[in-house]
């Protein structure tokens, strides 16, 4: 709750110090990235501490501690925990990966992807060769492009983003993921283990779905009725001064 509150407050402050400035678009985005990344690696000990802490389980946070790698995911579903190990299947002694056998089985495939599982860490573990990191990586360069300019532009606000990223959760929940897990595809079939039903049944989740884009929608009427009624107050002619109010 309070990520997202900080989130939403930030994004409402940006909007106001964009659109109260002349300067373009590429030298405020400049700007905003380069902050950005300044207390992104600012944060990254921070994390990785709050992770190591006592009592958290979150220990993955930390870039110095040993992880399961390339592949982090698959990795992590065949490691063994391991009595001294912070992440899963990881000795943080040793550095060595422990694959659990009683998984694994007979199975050819998995013993492949056994193979291949090491330990490592530092905060680039687990790029290398994964594309879809860099795909996600572009997709979300071009959504925040995208975001500025909207929120830059005098006609649109965070209210009209909030609309606007309501819009592809919807997609997501009733359509993409009840064809996507109708895709007889190896991939998928992973990733869905069982067919969603279409429309789906679970009427409290489908009724939170909404929440956002309707209330984000609800706004921006109001907010456009509500210009509509100031638009036809005449103006208050007052000697050579003009103001907004009511009719002479």
């Amino acid at each position: 709750a309070g990520s997202a509150t900080t989130s939403a407050v930030m994004s409402l402050v940006m909007e106001k110090f964009m659109k109260g400035e002349n300067e373009p678009f590429l030298f405020q985005k400049l700007r905003l990235d380069i902050g950005s990344v300044f207390f992104g690696l600012l944060l990254l000990p921070l994390m990785g501490a709050l992770g190591t802490s006592p009592g958290n389980m979150r220990q993955d946070l930390a870039f110095w501690v040993y992880r399961p790698g390339p592949d982090y995911w698959a990795c992590y579903d065949l490691a063994v925990d391991y009595p001294r190990g912070a992440m899963r299947g990881c000795d943080q002694d040793t550095g060595s990966f422990h694959v659990n056998w009683t998984l694994v089985g007979n199975s050819t495939l998995l013993k492949e992807q056994a193979s291949e599982c090491v330990c490592g860490r530092g905060v680039f573990l687990g790029w290398g060769s994964n594309m879809m990191i860099y795909v996600f990586l572009l997709v979300a360069v071009f959504h925040g492009w995208i975001i500025g300019r909207l929120v830059s532009s005098p006609r649109f606000s965070s209210v009209d983003r909030a609309v606007a990223d309501g819009i592809p959760l919807l997609l997501i929940y009733f359509f993409m993921n009840p064809l996507a897990s109708r895709v007889p595809w190896a991939p998928f079939r992973a990733a869905y283990p069982r067919q969603y039903s279409f429309p789906p049944r679970d009427w409290v989740r489908d009724l939170v779905c909404f929440i956002l884009p309707l209330s984000a929608w609800t706004f921006a009427k109001a907010s456009s009725q509500m210009k509509k009624v100031m638009d036809l107050e005449p103006p208050i002619v007052i000697g050579d001064e003009v103001q907004e109010g009511e009719e002479d």
